[in-house]
C-alpha cells in the first residue's frame, strides 16, 4: 500500500521534469532529505525501530506534497493555453 505514495511521487515528479520544470522535483528531493533528517534526529530516538520504519514512506509523503501542487499550477496553465 505505502508503494502507492512512492508511484505518485514518480509519476508527478517525472512529468514535470517532461514538462521542462526542473526547480520542483529538486525542491522535492530537498524536502525529501529533510523528512530523512527529521525522522533520523527525531522520530528514531522517540519510537525506535517504528521510527526507521516509517521515515521512508514519510521522505516519500513529504516530497510528493510540492510535486502535486506544482502538477496542478502546470495542469491549469496549460489547459489555459490550449483554450485560449
Amino acid at each position: 500500500m505505502l508503494y502507492v505514495i512512492l508511484a505518485l511521487l514518480f509519476d508527478y515528479r517525472y512529468t514535470l521534469q517532461g514538462l521542462g520544470d526542473a526547480r520542483i522535483p529538486t525542491i522535492a528531493g530537498l524536502m525529501e532529505l529533510a523528512m530523512r533528517t527529521f525522522s533520523a534526529f527525531v522520530l528514531v530516538p522517540r519510537m525506535g525501530f517504528f521510527g526507521a520504519s516509517i521515515e521512508t514512506p514519510l521522505s516519500w509523503l513529504g516530497a510528493l506534497l510540492p510535486v502535486i501542487f506544482a502538477y496542478y499550477i502546470a495542469s491549469r496553465r496549460i489547459r489555459g493555453l490550449m483554450a485560449g
